[in-house]
Parts: C-alpha cells; sequence; structure tokens
C-alpha cells in the first residue's frame, strides 16, 4: 500500500509541475496575445473584434503536458537513483525528460502522417505550422518553470528535514 501512496503522490507532484510548466508558457502566451489585440485594434481603428483571445487552443496542450510530466516524474523517481541525484537535479531531468517526450510526439505524429499519406508533405506542413518563437518559448518556460519548482521541492524538503530532527 505504501508503494501505491507514494506513486500517487509522486503522479500529483507530477501533474502540479506540468501545470506550473504550462501555466508559464501560457502566461507568456496570453501576454503577448493581448499585445497583439492592441495592435490589431489600433490598425484597425479601434472599432473591430478580436477572437484570438478567447480561443482555447491551448487545452489540448495543458492535458498532455500533464499527462508526459506526470509520466515523466514516475519514471525519473523510479529510475534516477536517490544517492546520485539531488531533488533539484531531478526536476530539472523530469523536464527533460518531459520535452523529450514533446519531441516524441511530434515525431510520431508527423512520422505516421508521412507513412499513412506516403508523401512528405506533413513534415513540410509542420514546419509551416510551428515556429521556432513559440517551441523556443515553450522549452524556456518548462527550464524556468522547472528550476522554480525544483527549488522549491528541494527548500521543502530541508525544511521537513529539519523539523523531523528538532
Amino acid at each position: 500500500m505504501s508503494k501505491l501512496r507514494r506513486d500517487l503522490s509522486l503522479a500529483m507532484a507530477g501533474a502540479c509541475s506540468g501545470l506550473f510548466s504550462v501555466s508559464v508558457f501560457l502566461l507568456g502566451a496570453r501576454v503577448v496575445a493581448y499585445y497583439e489585440y492592441l495592435r490589431f485594434r489600433r490598425i484597425n481603428g479601434y472599432e473591430t473584434s478580436y477572437y484570438y483571445v478567447e480561443d482555447l487552443w491551448w487545452v489540448p496542450l495543458v492535458v498532455w503536458h500533464v499527462i508526459l510530466s506526470i509520466i515523466a516524474t514516475l519514471l525519473m523517481h523510479r529510475y534516477l537513483p536517490t544517492a546520485r541525484a539531488s531533488i533539484f537535479l531531478r526536476w530539472q531531468a523530469i523536464g527533460l525528460v518531459a520535452l523529450a517526450a514533446w519531441g516524441l510526439t511530434a515525431f510520431l505524429a508527423v512520422g505516421m502522417e508521412s507513412l499513412i499519406r506516403g508523401n512528405t508533405t506533413a513534415v513540410g506542413q509542420f514546419f509551416d505550422m510551428f515556429g521556432l518563437a513559440p517551441v523556443a518559448q515553450f522549452v524556456a518556460a518548462v527550464f524556468a518553470s522547472n528550476v522554480l519548482y525544483g527549488s522549491a521541492v528541494q527548500v521543502a524538503a530541508k525544511e521537513s528535514v529539519s523539523r523531523t530532527e528538532n
């Protein structure tokens, strides 16, 4: 029962990490969308509607990132020895594995589409659809949020150890 409880707590920590990292990215994306909205209104005389702000394009991104973060957390806590890596480095490894899983997801999606259709137009469409800037922003947001999350978890672990020793 304790292994199940430990796995559930790790899955919850991974879900929190995934939600935190994707929320940092979405916050930045919303700021960019807001300034795009202001630019759009200024160009069009302040009398047009702009529906990009209300678009929910981010929901599948959040769900898939949380799932990948949970899987990465369970894998890293199971297969990365506790004596070899600190809590901070462990959460960095979790973020790196989640990003590698994103790369594998994109590769499988494009590869399967190319295999099904029998041509490579899916590769061109993929690179046309995703610009380098949003991908770089997502990678930076995941690393930055895992730095913050790993630091917070490490401080909390040290504080709980010091309380049990007193």
